[in-house]
């Protein structure tokens, strides 16, 4: 049984930004992984200026070698209507899951992690802070971070119960090569209604365009249809000849509590993607540094069981902007309110921008959301 200061679980966004400022702040860090990278993970590969913030204060090395296409604007769509495009926006950027993440465990390995692949974490003992994975014996650490996903085992091995599914969205994916799509977009384009308590997304790449739909399991009987709908009208009445990917998402049911101890969780595992936008990247990265920083100053101060508190006052600012998304997204999905959202959207532009300005972490929501009440007051009730 090897023993390691740290063991991280799962090789994202979130574990390998962990990883890496463990291993450049000295620490020795195992990391495992139940794929083979690079691996294919469905997500739309959306990375807004909030995630290009957080790269940029962790990794030296730039993301350009991972990032496949960049835009200034966006369009958005109530159903297959355009009803707003903006431009000179903050900039968007658009990744393969694949290339981003192996960038950043690249990253990783080369502070000092080691990686192991083909290793899936089986349990997670608690009281010993001992994980079995397959493929080897069982390891021990000071700490544990779990990166692995909506269906942790971390988080079992804590005693910590699943991820609400009445809060759970499903996604369905798929990437079209240009040359057998009908046109060729060059803005990510949101389309609302077409999905409850959800959205459709087209997303522009360099050989592909990544084409989406996700919304609450309990709210959405026929995904797969609308999914059908939506790809045939998107392309010329054809439906493309290429694999669908499907997955379940955390969609504002984050955990009050990511861990006990020792035991920390980040990233989706810890149910972190924001309610509004599902923007997810950019907060599995400060999740996974916040997770870090807390480890370092438990085991500065010799208090590896203080771990989760340390963690818990970096991690409150992200789960207090998930509180105002929560509340924000009853007007943007609700199915009352969300004619009225799509009505302000289409008159306004600066919606748009603001919406945007919002994506890149410029403006909070409580901001947002005043501005949004300013606007539906001026149109509606002066």
């Amino acid at each position: 049984m090897g023993k390691r200061d740290v063991i991280v679980i799962g090789g994202g966004p979130s574990g390998a930004t962990a990883a890496f400022v463990l291993a450049k702040a000295g620490m020795s860090v195992l990391l495992l992984d139940a794929a083979v990278f690079p691996r294919d993970k469905l997500c739309g590969g959306l990375l807004s200026r909030r995630a290009e913030k957080t790269y940029k204060a962790v990794f030296e090395k730039p993301w350009d070698p991972a990032i496949e296409f960049a835009s200034h604007g966006a369009v958005f769509f109530d159903g297959h209507s355009k009803i707003q495009s903006v431009e000179h926006v903050w900039p968007t950027y658009f990744t393969s899951r694949t290339k981003f993440d192996a960038h950043l465990l690249a990253q990783a390995a080369a502070a000092g992690v080691v990686v192991q692949e083909q290793r899936r974490a089986l349990h997670v003992y608690a009281p010993d802070s001992r994980v079995q994975a397959a493929g080897g014996p069982d390891i021990q650490a000071d700490f544990i971070i779990g990166c692995e996903g909506v269906n942790s085992p971390t988080a079992r091995g804590v005693g910590l119960p699943p991820l609400s599914r009445r809060r759970l969205a499903a996604g369905l994916e798929v990437h079209i090569p240009r040359d057998l799509f009908s046109r060729q977009p060059d803005k990510p384009e949101i389309y609302f209604r077409l999905a409850e308590w959800g959205y459709a997304w087209l997303f522009p790449k360099r050989d592909c365009v990544t084409v989406g739909m996700a919304g609450l399991v309990q709210k959405n009987r026929n995904l797969k249809g609308n999914f059908t709908r939506f790809l045939s009208g998107l392309n010329g009445g054809r439906l493309p000849e290429v694999r669908w990917k499907g997955h379940p998402i955390p969609f504002g049911n984050y955990r009050a509590r990511p861990g006990k101890a020792n035991i920390l969780l980040a990233g989706d595992a810890a149910g972190l993607v924001e309610p509004v936008t599902g923007e997810g990247i950019a907060f599995a990265m400060e999740s996974g540094r916040y997770a870090a920083q807390a480890i370092l100053a438990a085991a500065a101060a010799g208090r590896p069981d203080s771990a989760l508190s340390r963690y818990l006052e970096s991690y409150s600012r992200i789960t207090a902007l998930f509180r105002q998304a929560r509340i924000m997204r009853h007007l943007v999905f609700q199915r009352l309110t969300q004619p009225i959202f799509l009505r302000v959207l289409a008159r306004s532009q600066t919606v748009a921008t603001r919406y945007l300005d919002l994506l890149a972490a410029e403006i909070g929501y409580g901001e947002y959301a005043r501005f949004l009440a300013k606007v539906l007051i001026r149109r509606f009730l002066v």
